[in-house]
């Protein structure tokens, strides 16, 4: 029922130096946190690109903000939440580069993909005339922005997996 918690059990535990059944792994694994593991700097090659995407996704929103605050508030409220979190995460990327920021812009331009999606298939309340506008040209920058920055995202959690996976050698 509850596995996410055993496997965030486990995956602590590892990066801690003790294995599941409470013995201690050897080597320099004991002082390992979890926090040293999610803050380390990846020093991804990909962090310029994705820093460009996501302030691509940021500024395409822009120019419709005041449109779609009279239009659906909600939507230019959250298109002015987007255009900054991108922005921020963009710079973060670059300053911090760690897997909390990495799993943060792949989560924020996936949700901004959703959306778009839903936008233009079931509609959104007060903006159902944008269903089926797929070839808006700032929408399918949005998009190509958002997708290739999760791609990015993907990619650099990917490489950054053997940091969050125990050294089963040092078991004992």
């Amino acid at each position: 029922m509850f596995r996410w918690r055993k496997d965030l059990a486990t995956l602590n535990a590892n990066l801690v130096g003790v294995t599941m059944d409470g013995r201690h792994m050897g080597g320099t694994a004991s002082t390992t946190r979890w926090s040293d593991v999610v803050g380390r700097p990846l020093r991804s090659p990909l962090r310029w690109l994705a820093a460009a995407t996501l302030v691509a996704s940021g500024a395409v929103h822009i120019p419709v903000i005041p449109m779609h605050l009279e239009e659906a508030p909600y939507i230019g409220y959250l298109f002015i939440a987007l255009t900054a979190v991108c922005f921020a995460i963009a710079v973060a990327v670059l300053l911090v580069d760690s897997v909390v920021v990495w799993a943060a812009g792949g989560v924020v331009t996936a949700l901004a993909v959703i959306a778009y999606v839903l936008s233009r298939t079931v509609g959104l309340p007060q903006i159902a005339d944008d269903i089926g506008n797929w070839t808006d040209p700032l929408g399918v920058a949005a998009i190509a922005a958002e997708t290739v920055t999760v791609l990015l995202a993907v990619v650099a959690l990917w490489h950054a997996q053997p940091l969050l996976e125990p050294d089963r050698s040092r078991v004992r």
